[in-house]
């Protein structure tokens, strides 16, 4: 067969021939380039790996942009025809080779064809396959590459590949009769290779068989004294026991006469010699399968399909599959693997290894060491396992070339302990399970496992406990599955605790594990333990501490201190006192350990149980100083980024600004008020969990003022349950703080809430206790808000009169002060209550009032709610047309401020005034946005509008 169109050498100088005729190739670099992709043809080679190998080790900072361009030219060397084959892939490239286009290829493909031939003792055909991948070598690989090239393992492994192939074919010689042939070659490899004692050996049976029975032990001792000058020992049994037999004349060296070894296999109980097969042994070593295996569909789907031929009967594929897992401790890793490989099994008839590389030990299974169990178990005798790990790898590649093989590297270290450890060419498949990210690791499909939906969890519990008992406490066993936070190991722990205590109820296991301090210990057992799956990787993180490395681990114990939701890079730096840029790369060192999550650029997430951990980390090993100040660090930013939001926002309201000397960040800035509103929703939880951390950390002012500067966005969006939480804390801190603002503030707060919520009876006692603090603290701008406030709850009442003087009390309280925000909030207030007397024409002035001072103060909220109330008179007045006018004009502003409530209340008052002009359809459109915006957070306004839209089914239907 001729050589194709495109051909690529890596065995001698790098080579690219089109056509018979050599291309130019780039300068050193881009022939460094070349060369590590055709070392890992069809399969992504990853920036770092690509940059290592082209700058030997030493990349600079703009090796990323460098290597974009030096692809460029290697696509321009291979043509339009077949540029095309190098492509970017991820975060790497891969090229593209076709069979029989690349040497190194052709020659492991031929390779295998001749360890086939050698297994079979079909001699004749092994020397013939052999010799042909011998010849494709042109001298040693690569020596025009740079030192450091010629150096890497990769390299190194092709020339125990080419050592493996000359033995074999050496063998496959001297079973043939061909002793007088090899004895020249045989002499200059024992020059060559003076340690490798195989050759030695073959020589000595050669000199044998050509009746050189002297020469043969003068070989030997020739062999022993370099073996022992260099390396201070004796030659191995093997050489040793061929020695006593040529010293004995054994006849079984002899070939019999005139017939050719290929007819006969080797001698039952002869030693072997010069390489001689080895029994191939298929091992059957994985752990045996739970009984119980729940969940994981999708990601065991997911890996079946990757490891199973798509087709049946298909090609095996050229490139290795390799699938790795990752997790957090406990997340079940090593079960879904083993889970995998035994319904896969079936299809790997060649075998099946595991080991446990104990990555995450003190102590890490070297890739040497995993290497020669790894051959023992496959069949190779310990006098024929190669010493130096990349011999050692090249010997498993081969031995498992054209082999189908699964192997499950349980608890992998990182992508440095693995890769020695994969299979050279397709038919294998590889599982590996981390708790690392092994992004080094080229090529490999990655499942990263979550924790399990509730219905996972009580699929596993009520396997394990008993489906009757788990019926009869349904609402405990939702308790318990939540504290467990969906981690499979605690699931089954807790599940297995109950399971052996009869006498225990579901309800009690829930209350145990509702006690954070007794959680931990609950989810302990003998044989298995949360906090013990935690610690092992705490315990590296502390090692890299210690050692100066890193303060990841520091990191994780002060996430603990932060009970939030999900954490952003700005609000971590905050809490660990450093720069954003350091506190990214710490937080991504505990993703890349699977501490942490990331489930959004700049975004971290920590599980409940491993939040509970670090918490007794940072208690056992953080001093109360430094952790005091984390948490006020942490408080502060939140404080001060919510202050600067709402500044955007409703620059009007009262401020209660922290104290600008007071140390710790600055808090976020933002550029519009739509990105301050979309950070406040974004970390509402957060919010809610801070103003929580701070009453709990006796920092009792910004446990009042987060909420205090919130109140407009709390408003404006209708988050009553945060809302009311949030300011519930704020009044009693600010009453243990002694701040009458605080207290008067979180009243009023209240008040508005509960107000929202139609139960007006308690606003009215907040909003009367509000005035009340103002007045004994001579706090005038205080006492005109919550007067205003008070006289609206009067109103809603029905106790309009009052309503009137109580407004009138406020409006020159709210001149006197100059505050014209609330001149214009108590017109608008005091319209809507003349309009409900009766009096359109008096709520009209008011309005017409208000809405001047809110345009020329630019007031939008404010302008939007008078504009409402005008609509709402015009419609009284008969001018529906006005009525819609203003009603959509205060519908576009609140849409543009983001005041989603404020939106609900404009669509039900478009709505009103649409049905009282017969404009059914257009009122029935309006309703239904109104009642889709109240629905989202549970507004009681949202039965009211759906009452309408009832009403007016008959009316929008055709006669």
């Amino acid at each position: 067969m001729g050589e194709p169109g495109l051909w690529f050498g890596l065995l001698g100088s790098l080579e690219i021939r089109r056509d018979g005729l050599p291309l130019d190739l780039p300068g050193p670099r881009q022939r460094a380039l070349l060369t590590a992709l055709l070392l890992r043809a069809n399969q992504v080679v990853g920036l770092d790996e690509l940059a290592d190998s082209v700058w030997q080790g030493k990349p600079t900072e703009a090796a990323a942009t460098t290597l974009r361009s030096y692809v460029m030219r290697l696509r321009r060397v291979l043509g339009p025809a077949d540029g095309g084959r190098v492509r970017a892939v991820g975060t790497g490239y891969r090229l593209e080779v076709r069979p029989g286009e690349l040497d190194l290829q052709v020659f492991t493909d031929l390779a295998a064809r001749g360890r086939r031939a050698r297994a079979a003792c079909e001699w004749a055909q092994c020397a013939a396959v052999l010799g042909e991948a011998l010849a494709l070598w042109r001298g040693e690989p690569l020596p025009d590459l740079a030192r450091h090239a010629g150096e890497h393992p990769d390299v190194e492994g092709l020339r125990e590949l080419r050592l493996q192939a000359l033995d074999w074919r050496i063998e496959a010689d001297l079973r043939l009769g061909r002793h007088a042939e090899v004895l020249a070659e045989l002499r200059a490899l024992t020059a060559q290779h003076p340690l490798v004692e195989v050759f030695h050996a073959q020589l000595m049976l050669a000199l044998y068989r050509s009746g050189r029975q002297a020469d043969a032990l003068a070989a030997y001792e020739q062999a022993r004294q370099v073996l022992a000058e260099e390396l201070g020992a004796d030659p191995g049994p093997p050489l040793q026991q061929l020695h006593r037999r040529v010293l004995a004349l054994d006849p079984s060296l002899d070939l019999e006469p005139g017939t050719e070894e290929a007819t006969r296999g080797p001698e039952p109980d002869a030693a072997p010699v010069g390489g001689a097969a080895s029994t191939f042994r298929s091992p059957a070593q994985l752990p045996a399968d739970l009984p119980d295996f729940t969940g994981r569909r999708v990601p065991l789907k997911r890996l079946r399909d990757l490891l199973l031929p798509s087709v049946a009967g298909a090609a095996a594929p050229r490139a290795v599959v390799v699938s790795t897992i990752t997790g957090t401790g406990g997340i079940g890793k090593t079960t879904l693997a083993v889970h995998t490989a035994h319904q896969v099994a079936a299809s790997f008839p060649d075998g099946q290894l595991y080991v446990d590389l104990r990555g995450m030990s003190e102590t890490p299974l070297s890739p040497a060491e995993v290497l020669g169990d790894a051959l023992r178990a496959l069949g190779v005798p310990d006098g024929e396992i190669p010493r130096s790990e990349e011999a050692r790898s090249a010997s498993f590649r081969t031995l498992l070339a054209g082999r189908r093989m699964l192997l499950l590297l349980d608890n992998a270290h990182d992508a440095a302990q693995v890769r020695p450890l994969l299979p050279g060419d397709g038919g294998c498949g590889v599982l590996v399970t981390c708790r690392t990210r092994l992004v080094g690791l080229a090529g490999a499909a990655t499942e990263y496992l979550d924790v399990w939906e509730e219905a996972e969890a009580a699929e596993l519990f009520a396997a394990v406990v008993g489906r009757e008992r788990v019926a009869a406490e349904p609402e405990a066993v939702r308790e318990v599955l939540a504290h467990c936070a969906g981690l499979p190991l605690a699931v089954r722990i807790a599940a297995s605790r109950l399971a052996s205590r009869p006498g225990w109820t579901v309800a009690h296991l829930a209350s145990r594990l509702a006690d954070e301090r007794e959680r931990l210990d609950t989810l302990d057992t003998a044989d298995a333990a949360v906090r013990t799956s935690f610690r092992v990787s705490y315990t590296q993180l502390v090692l890299a501490e210690r050692q100066g490395v890193s303060d990841a681990g520091r990191a994780f114990r002060l996430l603990g201190l932060a009970p939030l939701t999900e954490i952003g890079v700005d609000a971590a730096a905050a809490l660990f006192g450093l720069g954003v840029r350091e506190a990214e790369r710490l937080l991504e060192q505990l993703v890349d350990v699977s501490l942490l999550e990331s489930p959004a650029p700049g975004r971290y997430r920590m599980h409940d149980l491993l939040r509970s951990y670090a918490r007794e980390c940072a208690a056992q090993d953080e001093q109360e100083g430094p952790r005091y100040a984390a948490v006020a660090r942490l408080v502060g930013w939140y404080v001060r980024t919510a202050e600067q939001a709402m500044d955007l926002v409703y620059s009007h309201r009262r401020r209660f600004p922290s104290d600008p000397a007071a140390p710790g960040p600055a808090g976020l800035c933002f550029d519009t008020a739509a990105a301050a509103l979309s950070w406040c929703e974004t970390e509402r939880a957060n919010l809610v969990a801070v103003t929580r951390l701070a009453g709990g950390s006796g920092l009792d002012t910004e446990a009042w003022t987060l909420p205090a500067n919130l109140l407009h966005f709390f408003n404006m969006r209708g988050h009553l349950t945060e809302w009311l939480e949030c300011f519930t804390i704020g009044l009693a801190h600010a009453r243990r703080a002694g701040s009458a603002d605080g207290e008067a503030w979180m009243l009023g707060g209240l008040s508005v809430a509960h107000r929202v919520l139609e139960q007006y009876d308690l606003a009215l006692t907040e909003s009367q206790e509000a005035v009340e603090v103002c007045r004994r603290s001579g706090d005038v701008p205080g006492e005109a808000t919550h007067t205003s406030s008070l006289a609206s709850v009067l109103h809603l009442l029905g106790r309009s009169q009052e309503a009137v003087l109580w407004f009138e009390r406020a409006l020159p309280l709210r001149r006197q002060v100059g505050d014209l925000s609330g001149v214009a909030a108590t017109l608008n207030n005091l319209g809507c209550v003349h309009h409900a007397n009766g009096s359109p024409d008096r709520a009209a002035d008011c309005y017409r009032e208000a809405l001047e001072i809110s345009r020329g103060s630019g007031l939008e909220y404010l302008e939007a709610a008078v504009l409402d109330g005008l609509g709402s008179v015009s419609v009284d007045l008969g001018e529906g047309e006005a009525a819609v006018s203003f009603f959509r004009e205060s519908i576009g502003i609140r849409v543009r401020i983001g005041d989603t409530m404020g939106e609900a209340v404009g669509q039900e008052n478009l709505g009103d005034a649409l049905a009282a002009q017969d404009r059914v359809a257009q009122a029935r459109e309006a309703w239904e946005q109104a009642a889709a915006l109240l629905r989202r957070t549970g507004h009681p306004g949202e039965a009211r509008i759906s009452a309408k839209l009832a009403a007016s089914d008959g009316a929008a239907s055709p006669a």
